[in-house]
């Protein structure tokens, strides 16, 4: 029952952190956004990974946040190339 009410306030916490930053203004949902894909990314190839490749998993890592950060400014401001 413990981990319903933490799961809960936790889940309620984040909704509301989402929804905070989608309004105040693109550049901090974009922000947020950048922060929850590296947390994500960092996650995913730990439990794949373990320690090896630290080399490829930093390279990858880095070329989400390029990619993110080239198609928000294609969104934002409508850069086409």
């Amino acid at each position: 029952m413990k981990s319903l009410i933490t799961r809960t306030i936790s889940g309620i916490a984040f909704a509301i952190i989402m929804v905070t930053g989608l309004l105040v203004n693109k550049f901090t949902f974009a922000a947020l956004m950048l922060l929850i894909m590296v947390g994500c990314l960092m996650e995913f190839y730990s439990m794949t990974m373990r320690k090896r490749f630290k080399t490829s998993r930093a390279m990858a890592i880095i070329s989400a946040v390029i990619l993110f950060l080239l198609a928000f400014g294609i969104g934002a401001y409508g850069w086409s190339g």
